[in-house]
């Protein structure tokens, strides 16, 4: 009586867990699992039954799931943990964080895997956002920082450039103060108009 009372405890809590509990063969067909595992997966019972692990897990992720089988099996290891993706039936994808061990019979040879199913889509959704957004905020940075040195490079060409003006303007006004001055010097008796208008080119040509 204790054991079909136990029997009946293990079987309510594997139907009505949140997370997918799935016993599956040592060739991966899915052999006995709760509804979480339908729901998660999109399959049916029947359709599942019909399946492998490996033929629902997507294409890029089925060798570290195969291979982590073989290395539980091997008895390289306890157990394993992963997150891949499965295909649904509609072809859209799920991602999954999946736990899992074998169960041994009574000589102690590996009877079927046993695996938790988590259904992680929003969290991945939400880290993809978040590394957008990081994406984003970097390309950001990225043209402030290429707009300060355009900016840069613009004024530091303008420096030159009015630098080379002022150079070129300044140059043939030295000659014409050097000649003013020596005419200065040569005729300090000038007339008035002609002195004056000598002052006022050596004033502005300064």
């Amino acid at each position: 009586e204790q054991l079909r009372a136990s029997e009946a405890r293990y079987r309510e809590s594997f139907d009505s867990a949140a997370v997918g509990i799935a016993h599956v063969s040592l060739d991966g067909r899915w052999l006995h699992f709760n509804e979480a595992v339908c729901d998660i997966t999109g399959y049916s019972q029947e359709a599942l039954q019909r399946l492998t692990f490996i033929d629902i897990t997507h294409a890029e992720d089925r060798d570290v799931s195969q291979a982590q089988a073989d290395r539980l099996l091997a008895g390289e290891i306890q157990s394993y943990s992963l997150e891949k993706r499965y295909v649904r039936p509609d072809g859209s994808l799920v991602w999954v964080h999946v736990t899992v061990s074998v169960s041994r019979d009574a000589a102690d040879q590996p009877a079927h895997f046993i695996a938790v199913i988590q259904d992680i889509s929003e969290r991945k959704e939400f880290e993809e956002r978040i590394q957008n957004l990081l994406h984003e905020r970097e390309q950001r940075r990225g043209a402030e920082r290429a707009a300060r040195a355009e900016a840069e490079a613009a004024n530091h060409l303008k420096d030159e450039f009015l630098a080379t003006l002022s150079h070129e303007l300044r140059t043939p006004l030295s000659n014409v103060l050097t000649w003013s001055r020596l005419l200065q010097q040569k005729y300090p008796n000038a007339e008035d108009v002609l002195r004056r208008g000598l002052n006022v080119i050596v004033e502005n040509a300064r």
